[in-house]
């Protein structure tokens, strides 16, 4: 079904051994529509990022693999607090927050630090309730894909491209 194999093997009274191979991509197959950051022409310091708000290794994992054909560099930070110093620093188009670090504390942290942010997706299966929900640009579900980031990413890639110089606009 998944096109994998399986071998086992097995001496009496010793046991059994399993041994499993299977395909599971990461990400989609598809080519990309979206405009993308020539990578010859525009230095890593000037090129757009994408940051994560999050712990999750797997998580940041998925959303390197999904913005690489997109010339697009993703920074990490566990904390708002950390987000909040390295937006300060660097041109991040998006903030991608991690519902599971989300609580009540961080939710008023976050409508406090709102102004200092870039604009922000929630990722995870659920929307904030009351007034944080016009925060967020949009909920992304789990497991990060690129055809969940791309709608969300499109119109801010193009803005970035309207305001930067040495930016160049194809698609791939």
């Amino acid at each position: 079904l998944m096109g994998g194999t399986i071998h086992v093997a097995s001496r009496l009274a010793e046991g059994s051994c399993f041994t499993v191979e299977l395909s599971l991509p990461l990400l989609e197959q598809t080519p990309s529509k979206m405009p993308v950051i020539s990578p010859e022409v525009v230095s890593r310091s000037c090129a757009p990022r994408v940051l994560y708000v999050g712990r999750h290794a797997a998580e940041r994992q998925l959303l390197r693999l999904s913005l690489s054909p997109w010339q697009i560099i993703p920074v990490y930070a566990d904390t708002l607090h950390d987000a909040v110093a390295l937006c300060r620093d660097v041109h991040v188009v998006l903030m991608i927050l991690d519902a599971a670090e989300l609580s009540t504390r961080r939710m008023k942290e976050l409508q406090t630090l709102k102004q200092k942010l870039p604009p922000c997706c929630l990722l995870g299966e659920h929307a904030p309730a009351g007034e944080m929900t016009d925060f967020f640009l949009g909920i992304l579900k789990k497991p990060l894909s690129q055809s969940s980031l791309r709608p969300i990413l499109a119109p801010l890639l193009e803005k970035f491209n309207a305001a930067s110089p040495n930016a160049v606009r194809a698609a791939s």
